[in-house]
């Protein structure tokens, strides 16, 4: 009977199209890392080659079943035309099955105890994803810090800057208030002196003027006219002369008036200067002090800035350093879960053959049961047999004539043995053909893996092209 195991392979189009669209989608996903794209396209090809030397050895080992149930055959019967006993026979079967159990019970021990292994493996690798993982977080917790501090520390130099300018402007706008003020203050000053030598060079030429009228005007004093003209003239003169002498009095006191309090204007013009001045000078001693300060500061600004610059240098570097460890680290996670990736489907494909050589041990259990069974009947139908026969040599003694009665029973009996042998006969021929299909439905598994590897070379062509038309768009 055809096994479940064993059916033909047969793969439809929807599953093609199927396993096509999975097979682009996780190429296209691979695209992303160009770096692992070619491995695991490597990886593909060594599992399709693998899974056809699977099917190579399930084939082979197929055919050594069937060649090892052919000499089982062939030895029962020769044993059966050598005339030995089924007990001889089944005693030799039993301890060749026990054999065969015992051997396959050290193999699944091996197995199993490679399965732990690889079972320990996997924990250990999950151990270092997860210190991986933690180390990572804890190195992008201190990047983010890194970058936080970095930030603030340019926003503080920022203010810094902003506020020193702000502060020299006011000093620099104060300055030129201060000395434009002196410029105007000294410009009243000359203007102020000017006057009072214009008033000097006035009072001279006046002076002047009168001495030379005076000069002008000598006449005979000795005569009477003159003398009573000069008397007139003198009275006249003397009433003018008075009265401008009144005026000029009037007028020298309030010109003396006016000096005094032009004297005092100027001397409180002139304090008010030396103050001005002072406080000039105070605010120049200050404002230098505070330039020295400022200077002392933007140097000390600047050796921050190149202190800072040097920071960001080496945070850069470091950051750098971090990334790369990451990316190794990735790269190592990403090769440890394929090679666990890999061991699963290792550790699935032996777990499969157990279950698969369990099945076919518990098939050859239920064939070794019948065939015991077969045999216990043959031996009570032989015993049956030499019953009869001994009845029939005593009744052969006795009786003679009932011969030919017992001769057609006995023909009857022949005649059922002579069948039951060709039962037999047919279901060895039923088995030989049961092998015959599976050994076809193998060649049919092999002709529908070797298209589907045909099938993942077109893929692998197509994807291959995609890659490198997309290599140029991005180029």
């Amino acid at each position: 009977m055809m096994d479940e195991n064993t059916r033909p392979f047969t793969i439809n189009h929807h599953h093609e199209q199927h396993l096509f669209n999975t097979i682009r989608e996780r190429d296209c996903d691979e695209y992303h890392y160009r770096s692992s794209r070619d491995d695991d396209m490597n990886d593909i090809y060594t599992s399709t080659l693998r899974e056809l030397d699977n099917e190579r050895d399930k084939r082979w080992r197929a055919e050594q079943e069937i060649k090892h149930l052919n000499d089982i055959i062939n030895e029962f019967k020769k044993r059966v035309n050598d005339g030995r006993t089924n007990e001889t026979i089944l005693h030799e079967l039993t301890e060749k099955h026990k054999q065969r159990l015992a051997d396959e019970k050290s193999k699944f021990q091996d197995l199993t105890a490679i399965l732990d292994d690889y079972k320990a493996r996997l924990r250990s690798t999950d151990d270092q994803l997860c210190s991986y993982k933690k180390a990572q977080e804890t190195n992008l917790q201190l990047i983010k810090t890194l970058e936080s501090s970095l930030s603030k520390l340019e926003s503080e130099k920022n203010e810094l800057r902003i506020t020193e300018n702000e502060k020299i402007r006011n000093w620099e706008r104060r300055c030129n208030t201060l000395q434009n003020e002196n410029e105007i203050l000294q410009q009243e000053l000359k203007t102020i002196k000017q006057q009072l030598r214009e008033c000097q060079e006035l009072y001279t030429t006046r002076e002047i003027q009168h001495k030379q009228e005076f000069e002008k005007c000598r006449i005979d004093l000795q005569a009477t006219e003159v003398q009573q003209y000069i008397k007139q003239e003198i009275q006249r003169k003397e009433d003018i002369h008075r009265t401008e002498m009144t005026h000029q009095q009037e007028k020298l006191q309030s010109i003396a008036i006016e000096y005094k309090k032009l004297e005092d204007e100027f001397r409180d013009a002139l304090k008010i200067e030396e103050r001005r001045y002072q406080d000039l000078l105070k605010t120049n001693e200050i404002l230098q002090k505070e330039n020295e300060l400022l200077q002392s500061s933007s140097t000390n600004i600047k050796q921050r800035e190149e202190s800072d610059r040097k920071m960001v240098n080496d945070l850069m570097v470091l950051v750098r350093e971090q990334k790369q460890r990451l990316q190794e680290r990735t790269k190592l996670n990403e090769n440890l879960t394929h090679q666990n990736k890999h061991l699963t489907t290792k550790l699935e494909r032996t777990i499969d053959e157990l279950k698969k050589i369990r099945e076919q041990i518990l098939l050859l259990q239920k064939e070794r049961r019948e065939l015991d069974s077969k045999i216990i009947a043959q031996e009570s139908v032989l015993s049956g047999l030499r019953e009869e026969k001994k009845l029939w040599s005593h009744e052969l003694a006795h009786q003679g004539a009932s011969l030919a009665q017992d001769r057609g029973r006995l023909e009857s009996t022949i005649q059922t043995l002579t069948s039951e042998v060709n039962t037999l006969k047919k279901q060895l021929d039923k088995e030989v053909d049961t092998c015959r299909i599976k050994q076809t439905i193998i060649e049919s598994q092999l002709d529908t893996i070797q298209k589907l590897k045909d099938v993942i070379i077109l893929i692998h062509r197509k994807f291959r092209k995609l890659y490198q038309s997309k290599k140029e768009n991005f180029s």
